[in-house]
């Protein structure tokens, strides 16, 4: 009898050890897969915060963002320059798609395809939640916009031009006498310094539901042209401005209501491997 409970229990005793063996194989099989699903992961992360960088580049631009939560408004800055300075921007950018999905994915033993059909056809940058969009009518970027969203309270815009300018025609913009939903400061200096006034001003209220316009003409030619307010295409609180004939860099920062999480993306589909996401520039 006792040699038939031993027999028993031992049986358990195998049966239980077994079990914890099948748990444990799983255990680390599991784990295997999970850790190299999260490297997987990992490493698409990085590649995509490769990609946002060298984006940038390939389009001379930069973009940023930061809280300012004692005024309860987010902070959105652009640095860039108009027209491009590439001689054929077009080609240079499927160059660098092209290097993305052979080069850098071969040297990288990862699988890397770019969508960029949607973003050549109609390059911007999406600014969400606010529904901002800033972007350029071609990847030349002969005209830059910045479409308009409720949530704009400023437009701060530093601008440096490449030629001297000998006249301004500010005969289309209108200051406000009183506060509006939105103010706006143009800082413009031309090639040799100096600094150019927009009906005797540098900032002030414009009416976002009406436009305004002021074109500054080069010495010996070339012009530019801002626009804000109510822009034909983009609607009201918007901001326009076409290069013709000369260069402008440019610095802009864009006051929005509210401290949301936001992020700034690219319209343009990226996969890494199994992972795919728009392209995202800053997200915080």
């Amino acid at each position: 009898m006792k040699g038939f409970v031993f027999t028993i229990i031992f049986g358990l005793l195998f049966f239980l050890l077994l079990l914890d063996a099948s748990i444990y194989v799983s255990s680390r099989e599991g784990a295997a897969v999970r850790q190299a699903t999260y490297g997987r992961v990992d490493r698409a992360g990085y590649a995509m915060d490769d990609f946002a960088t060298d984006f940038m580049g390939v389009m001379e631009f930069s973009a940023s963002s930061d809280k300012l939560n004692s005024s309860n408004k987010t902070r959105v800055a652009f640095s860039d320059t108009i027209p491009s300075l590439l001689a054929f921007p077009g080609t240079e950018f499927g160059q660098w798609t092209e290097f993305i999905e052979n080069d850098f994915s071969n040297a990288t033993n990862q699988n890397i395809t770019i969508n960029y059909t949607d973003f050549q056809l109609s390059p911007r940058l999406l600014v969400t939640p606010y529904n901002l969009t800033y972007g350029y009518s071609s990847l030349g970027k002969n005209e830059l916009y910045l479409n308009g969203s409720a949530q704009v309270s400023n437009y701060s815009i530093l601008i440096h031009l490449n030629r001297d300018i000998n006249a301004t025609d500010d005969s289309g913009w209108a200051w406000s006498g009183s506060a509006t939903p939105l103010y706006v400061s143009l800082n413009i200096t031309d090639n040799e310094g100096e600094q150019i006034l927009v009906k005797n001003q540098t900032s002030g209220y414009i009416s976002p539901s009406s436009l305004d316009r002021v074109v500054l003409l080069g010495d010996p030619s070339g012009n530019l042209t801002i626009e804000a307010g109510s822009v034909s295409g983009y609607g009201n609180s918007s901001l326009h401005l076409v290069p013709l004939g000369l260069s402008a860099r440019l610095n802009t920062t864009v006051l929005l209501n509210g401290t949301p999480e936001m992020a700034i993306t690219v319209p343009m589909l990226v996969t890494v491997d199994e992972q795919q996401s728009n392209l995202i520039l800053y997200r915080g």
